[in-house]
C-alpha cells in the first residue's frame, strides 16, 4: 500500500512541475500549416494594384490679354473640387501650390475663361506658364462688332472642346463672339473682312452643337449665313483644316453684323 501512495505522490509532483513551467510565458509551439493537397492547383490571387497618389505641383506664370498686356485679379484654380486658388498680381503673375488636377482654369469677368493643360510627365515645379485671355466680345442686331484677327489670337477646336462640345471645327487664330440674348430665334450673320487671307465662320450653341457654316475662299471678302435655329456663339478666324500658304504675319480686320429675318 505504501508503494502505491509513493507512486501517486511522484506522479502528482511531476504534473505540478509541468504546470509551473507552463505558467512562465513560454510561447506555445506553433501548429504547422497543412500543405496544399496535390489536387489543389488554384493560382494565388495577385495583390491589388497600387494606385499612386496624385502628384502635387507648384505652378507659376503670367496671365495676359490677347494682343495686350498683363491681367490683374484673375482667379486661378484647377479642375479638382475644393482645389487651391490664387489671384494674379498687378503684373499678371501668379503662383499656385498643391495642384493635383489635370489643368488650370483662369477666370475674370470681362474676359473669356482660359485653361492650361498639365501633362503627366511635367515636373513637380513648373514655372514660366503664359496664359492668354480673350476679352468678351458680343454682337447684337442693334450693334455691329468690329475687331481684328492676329497671330496672337487663341485656337478653338473640337479637340479642346472649348466652344462647342459637338461639331467638327478648328479655328485658329480665332475670335469667339457671343450673340446678345436680345436676338430671338434664327439670325442672318454677315461677315466682312479686308486683306488677302480668307476668314471662316462657325455658329452654334455654346457648349452644345457647333458646325462650320461658311468657309472663306481666296479673293473673297465677305460671307453670309442664315441660321435655321437659335444660336448664341460664333467663331471667326482662319480654318485650321484648310491648307494655309503661311502662318498669319499681319492683322486681318473684320466686321460682324446680325439681322433678324422677318
Amino acid at each position: 500500500m505504501r508503494a502505491v501512495v509513493v507512486g501517486v505522490s511522484l506522479v502528482s509532483l511531476i504534473l505540478a512541475l509541468c504546470a509551473c513551467d507552463g505558467s512562465r510565458g513560454v510561447p506555445p509551439t506553433p501548429v504547422p500549416t497543412p500543405s496544399a493537397t496535390p489536387g489543389n492547383t488554384s493560382p494565388t490571387p495577385p495583390p491589388p494594384p497600387v494606385i499612386p497618389l496624385p502628384t502635387s505641383r507648384t505652378l507659376s506664370g503670367v496671365v495676359r490679354e490677347v494682343n495686350g498686356g498683363p491681367l490683374a485679379n484673375v482667379t486661378v484654380y484647377t479642375n479638382v473640387p475644393n482645389s487651391p486658388t490664387s489671384l494674379t498680381d498687378a503684373d499678371g503673375t501668379f503662383t499656385i501650390t498643391g495642384v493635383t488636377g489635370g489643368f488650370l482654369v483662369f477666370q475674370e469677368r470681362s474676359h473669356r475663361w482660359a485653361d492650361w493643360r498639365i501633362s503627366r510627365d511635367q515636373p513637380d515645379v513648373v514655372s514660366g506658364i503664359v496664359a492668354k485671355m480673350q476679352p468678351n466680345l458680343t454682337v447684337s442686331p442693334a450693334s455691329a462688332l468690329t475687331n481684328i484677327i492676329t497671330s496672337d489670337d487663341l485656337t478653338y477646336s473640337d479637340d479642346l472642346q472649348n466652344s462647342y462640345w459637338d461639331g467638327y471645327y478648328l479655328c485658329g487664330p480665332c475670335k469667339e463672339i457671343r450673340i446678345d440674348p436680345s436676338a430671338q430665334g434664327p439670325v442672318l450673320v454677315h461677315l466682312r473682312w479686308s486683306g488677302s487671307v480668307p476668314l471662316s465662320l462657325w455658329a452654334g450653341v455654346y457648349y452644345g452643337t457647333g458646325a462650320v457654316v461658311a468657309r472663306g475662299q481666296p479673293g473673297a471678302s465677305e460671307l453670309t449665313f442664315r441660321s435655321t435655329a437659335k444660336i448664341d456663339t460664333l467663331l471667326v478666324g482662319i480654318d485650321g483644316y484648310q491648307a494655309q500658304p503661311a502662318p498669319l504675319d499681319h492683322l486681318v480686320p473684320f466686321e460682324v453684323t446680325l439681322e433678324q429675318p422677318n
